[in-house]
């Protein structure tokens, strides 16, 4: 195996003997400067082939713990699911998790009761999210919520390649790309859609479209019953520390109420108030 480009000390672009291009992860794999032959193949700890070019700079911006994470838990989830999953899944889901693990570090918890119904229409996907939520509290010494359980499983059901998860893929393209629009004219800015860091953003706007259809009618529009007020203070301190990401957000929210007529409750503000600052961070953006 030969080494063409190192992305950081721990992960490195190679080319397989057959000519496959791959993403090679090892503790020090990169050490060395390219090209060189790898002779002693027990320095890889994972490979993993067909990952867009658009996220290989998340290697450099993700700690190398929680590809090491992102890489036990797709190994659990293979064994299970019969079908094949997005190659950009190892990166998409280390940035999950790390994600998730800051939240819980600063007190900040996303509700998922909508997505309670999972256990039953998606057992297989609910059984790694369990693993998952074990894997990662021992490893990282945190408490997650239970039911970031279901935040794990709809990773895996977004990463599905399969036409049925295809479906809603034209709608939820053109709304995501109306947000960013939205969030362009309120900033000012022009975002690059290529970008890796777009294109994290895209990930988590998609995971929130499919959490809003996926809601009941009874269960009262997207919002959740009886968290109003606990997403209301919460909610409330971050739009304190981040006004004009707040304010972008419930812009987004109202044009999600016009658009699909879902009516977005604090827990969604808060989701992308989060997610609009993460964006806007690493953008021309005066948050």
């Amino acid at each position: 195996m030969r080494v063409i480009k190192n992305i950081n000390n721990n992960v490195s672009i190679c080319i397989d003997g057959k000519g496959n291009e791959l993403v090679a992860l090892g503790k020090g794999i990169g050490f060395r400067t390219p090209p060189y032959e790898i002779t002693d193949l027990s320095i890889i700890q994972k490979t993993y082939y067909n990952i867009s070019q658009k996220y290989f700079e998340l290697f450099q911006m993700i700690p190398y713990e929680y590809f090491e994470l992102s890489g036990q838990i797709l190994e659990y989830a293979r064994d299970r699911l019969q079908c094949p999953l997005n190659p950009n899944l190892i990166v998409t889901l280390a940035d999950h998790i790390q994600f998730a693990v800051n939240r819980c570090r600063k007190g900040l918890h996303l509700n998922y009761s909508g997505f309670y119904g999972l256990k039953y229409s998606n057992p297989e996907e609910y059984e790694i999210g369990l693993y998952a939520l074990r894997l990662i509290n021992n490893t990282e010494g945190v408490e997650l919520e239970d039911d970031e359980v279901f935040g794990i499983a709809v990773c895996f059901i977004n990463a599905r390649e399969t036409p049925a998860a295809e479906e809603n893929q034209g709608l939820r393209k053109e709304i995501c790309e109306e947000i960013t629009g939205i969030i362009e004219e309120f900033f000012g800015i022009h975002i690059n859609r290529d970008s890796f860091n777009y294109m994290r953003f895209a990930t988590h706007i998609n995971y929130l479209l499919w959490r809003g259809s996926s809601r009941l009618p009874e269960e009262g529009g997207f919002g959740v019953k009886g968290m109003s007020e606990v997403y209301g203070d919460l909610s409330g301190e971050v739009q304190n520390e981040l006004p004009q990401a707040a304010a972008c957000a419930r812009k987004i929210g109202g044009y999600l109420e016009e658009k699909l007529g879902w009516e977005t409750g604090e827990e969604e503000i808060l989701y992308l108030i989060l997610h609009i600052n993460r964006l806007c961070v690493h953008e021309e953006c005066d948050l």
